[in-house]
């Protein structure tokens, strides 16, 4: 979270720890999306807050990852 030049490029470990991350959240929505079902349940996962704030902080993580390269 510190460095020592914060407007030098991230180191690569940092970058690679990133997608390993946003792997596993992604990997997490989709295991509740198939449990929960996506919106046409009662208790699906975009209805509940927490599913609808879960699903927009992946996906603009993927948005803002392919807008930089």
């Amino acid at each position: 979270m510190t460095f020592e030049n914060p407007a030098a490029p991230p180191p690569k470990f940092i970058e690679v720890n990133e997608d390993i991350f946003l792997g596993l959240y992604t990997f997490e929505m989709v295991m509740k999306i198939l449990g929960m079902g996506l919106i046409l349940n009662k208790n699906a996962y975009l209805r509940d807050a927490w599913g609808l704030l879960d699903f927009l902080i992946v996906m603009s993580a993927y948005l803002t990852k392919y807008l930089e390269s």
